[in-house]
């Protein structure tokens, strides 16, 4: 299923930002966006949008009118909040009308791509005809640590469950981001094992990803468990 994404944006270059954030992200695509309320009511009135992103600060409005008014007309629409507003009142007013996410600017591409995927996984879950059991319900309302089984993961050729266990196990015992080389040391498997049992997890939208710079500007990617 691909997402319709509309985005509620007056800065051309934030938006185009956020465009590019969005299409880069499997099942997702920006068909609209508005920088004014208005124009954006009459895309969520006119438009099937399945998610939309709106910025606090619009030119001599609040993005917080716009997510007070779909909640008003009953819009079956899910928002995220992406600002630079960071005070305690605006975040509390925006989960109270619905937001199912607020990321703070500037942010990394890392942290929207999460957003977006558990965005996708709780509108699987709703898509599905079957009733709830508890556990789904538990993946609908919480966020919590990933505590997978190996069942989670329908293995591909070359993944083997004895060193997938091995990979899952170390990773929750270190607990904390890794690099490839911290897992190879902690597992003692190869490098290059370790980076196709973590490609393959990262694919599987269990680990999430993100860039440093050692002392010498060298890029290292760290990874962990995605939440």
């Amino acid at each position: 299923m691909e997402y319709k994404v509309l985005i509620v944006e007056d800065d051309p270059m934030v938006l185009l930002i956020n465009q590019r954030y969005v299409n880069k992200v499997a099942g997702f695509t920006v068909v609209a966006d508005a920088p004014t309320i208005a124009q954006a009511k009459a895309t969520l009135t006119e438009n099937d949008i399945d998610l939309v992103l709106i910025d606090i600060h619009l030119k001599n409005e609040s993005g917080i009118d716009l997510l007070k008014w779909i909640r008003s007309e009953n819009l079956k629409v899910d928002c995220i909040i992406i600002s630079a507003v960071n005070q305690v009142q605006t975040v509390e007013i925006a989960s109270r009308f619905g937001a199912i996410d607020y990321i703070l600017k500037p942010f990394k591409f890392e942290r929207f791509r999460q957003s977006l995927i558990q965005f996708k996984k709780k509108a699987a879950l709703l898509n599905d005809p079957a009733d709830f059991k508890q556990e789904d319900l538990d993946k609908l309302y919480w966020t919590y640590p990933s505590n997978q089984s190996l069942e989670d993961f329908p293995l591909e050729k070359g993944i083997s469950h004895n060193t997938l266990r091995t990979i899952l196990a170390a990773i929750h015992q270190l607990n904390a981001p890794f690099s490839v080389e911290e897992l190879s040391d902690k597992t003692g498997i190869s490098h290059v094992t370790v980076r196709k049992y973590i490609q393959y997890l990262y694919d599987k939208e269990t680990l999430s990803s993100n860039t440093v710079y050692g002392d010498i500007g060298r890029p290292i990617t760290i990874y962990e468990m995605m939440r």
